[in-house]
């Protein structure tokens, strides 16, 4: 059991700016089955309860709650392994229908939509119809009014974690390239199950790692597919990324037929993307099903790329343009066909069409199956589940886009570049590095390199690079902090405990009285020299060994001669009683005793 979806007031009391309806709508599993509860207008509580399998299987399924009016309706999974011949009893395993007995259809609540939980309150203000405030699985792909919601970023989380840990490690890669199985797309995988790829506009292949190759159509020019398996008949999902082009009239741009009434065509009405659908019956006595849809609050240019989508089931049928502008049927399988075995497939104009599509297709998707576009790519072999058995007046590239070769080099600012996208020219920042968006979500600058997508690091090598990193620096913390702390001990030393070696021992106090030729300053005088007209100067002559004693004076006088921790005195103008050395130091103490 588990809460899927709920929205309804956190409070039950009201307040003087709002009234308390008591309204809510809440989407829950009850022992594996969807349930739906309803409150409208403060009316009673309208249960809808489909009754099919069991959802706990690991798999995933689709949800969808469509209002009408006072018809509420509840499906699962699209109703899409739906027989024509299981009668009602078969309906009511993926759809359920009620209608109100209240005629005011409105929900009426002011409050954040809840996904997988409910926000904790001080009180049980939440309705009793929820056994389960918990959910314990994955969700995605959330649209409410034909607006997909951002799950990236809600305004609050709690426990909840991006992706999906039930999978495992299935859309993991190991790839400097990619950090997802998926290059450009989005992966998702059912439990224990093979990773599948659901690419982004202008890639395709099966990791969607290869760019779109466009090719161009001349008015009557077609490409026919071999349907080589049984395609979906109850559902059909048909994507075309096209640039329309000028053209006129109604031009048809695919076709899907049965061989005998039943079609489903796409073409352009005016600047407007259409479809038509014919569905009829295989037995009599009932009517066939017709279908028209357009998108007219989006009209198309000519050299515009539109992504052009189609979904039909059982339930509904719904066409799309760029994801952003809808318009949609609801359908009812108790009294409408809705099976369309498909025998021929064509892209561009069809034998019996309108022949004057003269525009560019860079995607064609069947059943989320890309189709061949060339004859010479290996998805178009013979082997191929749909391969092209003819192709006539199509050629390579696509000469009505607008690339970023063609502008201007001032079209983006000096810190941006231009690249071409499958949409056209777009102005952004180098794939290395993050862009800087405002609020409308413009680029406007570029901010530090990043490094993560350059090297291809998953998320969790990253998550444990940052905690050794941050366990490193603390670690040199400590040891710095106890070395500055640590005080260095040294051991007293008495006076009398102090020995040198070259310390000379004077017996009368102030010393140096006795050594004074050592500091005989006799050499530095100017010798008496005699004037002039006179006798020449007499000298004393020299002892025999006066060159010896000589010799041992200047090493005595030499003051950078041993020993270098010699002591010595030098007189200074004071006092000589005050003179003191370390013999009088010493002899201090003795002489007060």
């Amino acid at each position: 059991d588990g809460i899927l979806v709920y929205n309804g007031a956190f409070e039950g009391s009201s307040s003087p700016f709002q009234i308390a309806y008591g309204d809510y709508l809440a989407i829950q599993l009850r022992s594996g089955r969807i349930v739906l509860d309803m409150v409208m207008n403060g009316e009673s509580k309208n249960t809808v309860e489909v009754r099919g399998s069991r959802l706990d299987d690991g798999k995933w399924h689709t949800v969808a709650v469509r209002q009408q009016g006072r018809v509420i309706e509840l499906v699962v999974d699209d109703c899409r392994f739906l027989s024509p011949s299981g009668g009602k009893e078969e309906e009511e395993t993926c759809r359920a229908v009620i209608t109100t007995t209240d005629d005011d259809e409105r929900l009426n609540v002011v409050a954040p939509l809840q996904l997988g939980g409910l926000f904790p309150l001080k009180a049980p203000t939440y309705p009793q119809s929820i056994t389960a405030p918990g959910y314990k699985g994955c969700i995605r792909n959330v649209v409410v009014n034909d607006d997909q919601l951002d799950l990236a970023t809600p305004s609050y989380g709690q426990r909840s974690l991006p992706g999906c840990t039930l999978w495992g490690a299935a859309c993991d890669s190991n790839s400097v390239d990619s950090l997802s199985y998926c290059t450009h797309g989005d992966c998702y995988a059912d439990v224990g199950g093979s990773p599948k790829c659901v690419c982004d506009p202008g890639w395709s292949g099966d990791r969607c790692d290869s760019p779109l190759e466009w090719i161009q159509f001349t008015p009557g020019s077609s490409i026919e597919y071999a349907v080589n398996i049984a395609l979906e008949q109850d559902t059909n999902d048909i994507e075309l990324l096209i640039v329309p082009g000028r053209s006129s009239g109604s031009p048809e741009l695919a076709y899907a037929s049965n061989g005998r009434e039943s079609f489903l065509s796409a073409f352009l009405d005016g600047q407007l993307a259409s479809t038509r659908m014919e569905l009829w019956p295989d037995s009599t006595g009932i009517a066939a099903s017709r279908i028209s849809l357009n998108v007219s609050s989006a009209p198309l240019r000519d050299n515009g790329t539109y992504i052009m989508r189609i979904e039909r089931n059982p339930t509904k049928a719904k066409l799309s343009v760029d994801g952003m502008f809808h318009s949609s049927r609801p359908l009812d399988p108790a009294v409408s066909p809705y099976t369309m075995d498909v025998k021929q497939l064509f892209l561009g104009s069809s034998p019996g069409g309108h022949r004057g599509f003269s525009g560019c297709v860079g995607s064609f998707k069947w059943d989320k199956k890309a189709l061949p576009l060339r004859s010479s790519s290996l998805e178009s072999s013979s082997s191929s589940l749909i391969s092209i058995s003819s192709s006539n007046g199509v050629s390579d590239g696509c000469s009505l886009r607008v690339l970023c070769s063609q502008l201007p080099p001032t079209y983006c600012p000096s810190v941006l570049m231009c690249i071409d996208s499958w949409k056209g020219p777009i102005c952004t920042c180098n794939p290395s590095t993050n862009v800087l968006m405002n609020e409308n979500g413009e680029a406007i600058g570029c901010g530090e390199r990043l490094a993560v997508s350059s090297l291809g690091i998953s998320s969790p090598a990253l998550v444990l690079i940052l905690v050794s990193l941050v366990a490193l620096i603390l670690l040199l913390l400590i040891v710095v902090f106890s070395s500055r702390r640590r005080s260095t001990v040294f051991d007293t030393v008495r006076p009398d405990e102090m020995e040198r070696d070259n310390a000379r021992q004077y017996s009368v106090e102030g010393g140096g009285q006795s050594d004074n030729d050592q500091y005989s300053i006799d050499n530095l005088r100017k010798p008496v020299m005699p004037m002039e007209g006179m006798a020449p100067p007499i000298y004393p002559s020299d002892r025999f060994d006066d060159g010896l004693g000589r010799q041992i004076k200047d090493l005595e006088n030499d003051q950078n001669g041993g020993p270098f921790d010699e002591l010595r005195i030098y007189d200074d103008e004071r006092d000589n009683v005050s003179m003191v050395t370390l013999e009088s130091i010493d002899s201090l103490p003795h002489q007060q005793s």
